[in-house]
């Protein structure tokens, strides 16, 4: 009992955006329960040998950072409370818990590396030219210092047996008055002395130089580099005033806070002997566990945001253009507003090049736009102990967006992921977040493990009960992943075991569209794809309401004139349908069928543009295009929706999608993104509300040459030609598309719109592409016992994925 009591004194749990304490204190209970056992040998120890457990537990085993100082005093009173003993002093906590910015600072082997030269990319209120000066200089000065060429000497300042003295520092008594004292003394003593000081004013200064202000002023061009942060190194003390003054500003309001200095016992410097280092941080040891609730913020400043309490006007400008403009007339209407906005610009651009710049955040400190929750979960698996584990609740695109694909891949590639259990707020478990909104907890380790380790996933879960639901979890392992989606290897959102297993037991059959990897390279439909040729916001000038040009005396009836084309949006096309809604003012509704029975009778857009806007924007030929709906969820009746479109304008919610084979095997390709097979291999695919090209590419396409064999189902005709004549009459049920039909091999008149008609024939399609993505009886599950244990035949396989559409369990 002694040694376990004292390994369970040893663990060090820390929250990185601890805010209040709410995570800290739910695991000193959980951690003093356990201790109390331990010390008392009861299963259920009293009151009192609990809260003396929970008191040592905080002392010792909590540590918690936030970046506002009023949130962690509110920890420290939080923690206080709970750990309050009769008879016994408020503990000393400002060792553990510290103010800071968790994801802004310096490592070991950062400083070691020196400054990079991406410390001097410019930001909001650089001089390029003195940025690239100092570039040329900072390069030459490192390489001179890597040669040999450079300083030779050891630093001054060691921080030497810190690490020890922190250590002695939480062990130590604090049961009464004196001993409490002695230890907040001795703890200034520590963090003021000359070595740490220096040790922290040469960390500051290498973040310094990321955000330093590079302009054409003395100060601006006293940016270090390399020589002066070695000179630093050598010699902290010879340093000019106002340099010292900047940096330590610059520290001030970036709020730098150096993990190994912050906790000198949790981070210790890296002995030879030391087996337990991290070789990308450059210290041993770590906390045993991580958790937490971080910040779900874009860290990029919000001009709406800003201006909502300040300048309301500017908030509400129609569309960016706009509201830049205001902005830019500030400097002479509001100079004191116009100045508060760019200082807030250039903080969070500075804020945003220590994430990318510095090296830290290899996998999340990428893209344009970074999210602090995925950031923190690198920060969190980066400083676990090696045998540490990490628990956060982050928004889940952190597993499934392409933006934080990076990081996912690292997480499956090294198998450091352990679980991800996702939740929709539909009930309200955030209340002040948006009830469609999706989270997630994930749990990871830093223990590098064998690839085939896998990780444990649910989805859709709507409370912590539907976790213990053995059908609602399901493994995958970085193999899976790289099947699933092998150009992103990002993970895919599967509500169930069974559909685990059935998509994967499809991508084993059926290759993806497009593949390409440096590895292989894969495109038999020859397929591209690009957005919609007008974005709803930036292009909104070119476009013209169907009523302004009535009023110029250039339309009638509601139509189209001449010398202009409608602008389709999503919501005008469905499944073999382009004609699905039209617009009536600036509202739309569904077409009705009576109106379709009419091959001349096209939508209604809700705006027009000139001829030579779209023109100059369509190629010269197909005169029509395959356009799928970004905008969708894999919760809505139907998630791949598309539709052939005749030459229009084209709005940025629709995905075009164009190829270079034949119209006549293309026809084949837009039967298979309509079809109920595809559509539920991509409602396993999109996680958010978009199907973006990143997925369509990986989703699975049968190939054109499987599609030239003969159709079993029918004796006369090969699968291609049966599959056209069938998506031909389901489309070509207007004039405007007719070229589509004459470029297909029909010259007909358009196919009479019959609702009766069109649900047989889409049946029949149905029916063969499930034969075609499921395969044959008799190979049915043969190499996948498990597949076959859940569904025995294809026909159970087909039952069960059609029940998992709506619009099918209604009708």
């Amino acid at each position: 009992p002694a040694e376990a009591e004292q390994k369970l004194l040893d663990l060090k749990v820390c929250d990185p955006a601890c805010g209040s304490g709410h995570f800290l204190i739910a695991a000193a209970e959980r951690m003093a329960m356990h201790l109390a056992r331990l010390r008392t040998g009861d299963d259920q120890p009293n009151t009192l040998d609990v809260q003396h457990a929970k008191r040592d537990i905080i002392g010792r085993c909590i540590y918690g950072v936030d970046i506002n100082p009023m949130a962690v005093e509110l920890c420290k009173v939080s923690l206080w409370m709970e750990a309050l003993e009769p008879g016994k002093p408020l503990s000393f906590l400002d060792h553990h818990i510290q103010c800071g910015n968790s994801l802004l600072g310096a490592t070991p082997r950062l400083l070691a590396e020196g400054i990079p030269d991406d410390a001097f990319k410019p930001i909001e209120g650089d001089d390029k030219k003195v940025c690239a000066d100092l570039k040329k200089s900072n390069k030459k000065e490192r390489e001179e210092y890597k040669s040999g060429q450079g300083y030779l000497f050891e630093p001054v300042f060691k921080l030497g047996n810190a690490a020890a003295e922190f250590a002695k520092l939480t062990a130590a008594a604090d049961d009464s008055l004196d001993s409490i004292a002695a230890k907040r003394q001795r703890y200034q003593d520590l963090v003021k002395g000359a070595d740490y000081l220096n040790a922290r004013f040469w960390a500051d200064t290498w973040c310094a130089a990321f955000v330093w202000k590079k302009d054409e002023s003395d100060l601006g061009r006293l940016c270090p580099t390399e020589r002066k942060f070695r000179d630093i190194e050598r010699n902290p003390h010879n340093v000019l005033p106002h340099v010292r003054d900047e940096i330590e500003e610059l520290s001030i309001e970036f709020q730098l806070l150096h993990w190994h200095l912050a906790f000198p016992d949790v981070f210790r410097s890296i002995q030879s002997d030391d087996q337990l280092s991290s070789a990308a941080s450059g210290w041993a040891g770590g906390f045993n566990v991580m958790l937490g609730n971080p910040p779900w913020e874009r860290l990029k400043l919000q001009e709406q945001e800003f201006f909502s309490t300040r300048y309301a006007a500017i908030a509400e400008a129609p569309n960016a253009a706009s509201r830049k403009r205001m902005i830019a007339a500030l400097e002479n209407e509001d100079p004191a507003l116009f100045r508060e906005f760019w200082d807030a610009q250039r903080h969070a651009e500075g804020e945003n090049q220590l994430l990318r710049s510095t090296g830290r955040f290899p996998f999340c400190g990428v893209g344009r736009d970074i999210n602090s929750a995925s950031v923190f979960a690198e920060t969190m698996r980066s400083l676990l102990a090696p045998d540490g584990q990490a628990g956060c609740v982050v928004p889940s695109a952190v597993v499934t967006d392409n933006t934080t694909k990076l990081f996912f891949q690292d997480l499956m590639q090294t198998s450091t992921l352990s679980s991800v259990h996702d939740f929709e707020n539909r009930n309200g478990i955030f209340q002040g977040v948006h009830r469609s909104y999706k989270f997630c907890v994930m749990t990871m380790v830093r223990q590098v493990r064998d690839r085939s380790a896998g990780a444990k996933f649910s989805f859709f879960n709507l409370s912590t009960t539907e976790l213990s639901d053995p059908t609602r979890s399901f493994s995958l392992t970085a193999f899976d992943i790289a099947l699933l989606n092998p150009t992103t290897m990002t993970c895919p959102v599967f509500r169930a075991r069974q559909d685990a297993e059935l998509t994967k037991s499809i991508y084993r059959r059926i290759p993806v569209l497009l593949r390409s990897d440096g590895s292989q390279s894969l495109n038999p439909w020859c397929v591209k794809t690009r957005p919609g040729l007008f974005h709803m916001s930036n292009h909104s000038h070119l476009f013209h309401s169907l009523t302004e040009l009535a009023n110029q005396s250039e339309a009638s009836g509601g139509r189209v004139p001449n010398g202009y084309l409608p602008l389709y949006e999503a919501k005008m096309l469905h499944q073999f349908d382009h004609r699905w809604a039209t617009y009536q003012g600036d509202g739309s509704e569904d077409m009705p069928d009576d109106l379709k029975r009419d091959p001349s009778h096209f939508s209604n857009p809700r705006y027009a543009l000139a001829n030579a806007e779209v023109e100059s924007r369509l190629p010269p030929s197909p005169r029509w295009v395959l356009g799928v709906r970004d905008i969708c969820r894999s919760t809505d009746e139907r998630t791949a929706i598309s539709a052939i479109l005749p030459p229009v304008g084209i709005g940025g919610t629709i995905m075009i999608v164009e190829s270079d084979v034949s119209p006549k095997e293309f026809g084949n390709f837009v039967g298979v993104v309509d079809s109920f097979v595809f559509d539920y291999v991509t409602r396993q695919k999109v996680a958010g509300t978009h199907l973006n090209p990143s997925i369509f590419k990986q989703l699975p396409f049968i190939s054109p040459s499987d599609l030239s064999l003969p159709a079993i189902w029918h004796e006369t005709e090969l699968c291609s030609d049966w599959c056209l004549r069938n998506v031909l009459e389901l489309t070509y049920t207007a004039f405007d598309v007719q070229q589509f039909a004459v470029d297909s091999g029909y010259d007909g008149p358009p196919f009479r719109w019959d609702e009766e008609r069109r649900f047989q024939i889409r049946c029949e399609l149905d029916a063969a592409y499930f034969h075609l993505y499921l395969g044959f009886d008799e190979e049915w599950g043969a190499d996948n016992p498990t597949l076959r244990e859940m569904f025995p035949t294809r026909r159970d396989a087909v039952d069960y994925i059609m029940d998992t559409f709506p619009i099918v369990r209604r009708n």
